[in-house]
């Protein structure tokens, strides 16, 4: 069965971070942290059927004052040609990219 591989990578710093793949939650956490000695917070392989799929994934970050805004954002990925889906957090929101290049810490 085809499948996507989903990493979070570089930016978390203790935040939820939800993952929606054609609108079903497929991963819900609290507390993603990045581990900077390698560049990735947390990686999964989820199984589905062949083609091209959305994904979202949505992050919340509670402080001293409550909890701030999501951040969203959303890319499509094509289980034959692009089944590894980065996700990285930047100061200016999230950078998804979906491509075929193996990860590198796997």
């Amino acid at each position: 069965m085809p499948s996507l591989t989903i990493a979070l990578e570089e930016g978390f710093s203790g935040e939820r971070v939800t993952i929606l793949l054609d609108g079903e939650v497929v991963f819900d956490q609290d507390g993603v942290r990045t581990r900077t000695q390698i560049g990735m917070a947390h990686t999964f392989t989820v199984e589905t059927s062949p083609g091209e799929h959305r994904i979202e994934v949505r992050t919340r970050t509670r402080t001293q004052v409550g909890e701030q805004p999501p951040v969203e954002a959303a890319a499509r990925a094509d289980t034959g040609t692009a089944p590894v889906v980065r996700v990285s957090r930047h100061p200016s929101g999230l950078r998804m990219s979906a491509d075929a290049t193996p990860l590198r810490y796997l």
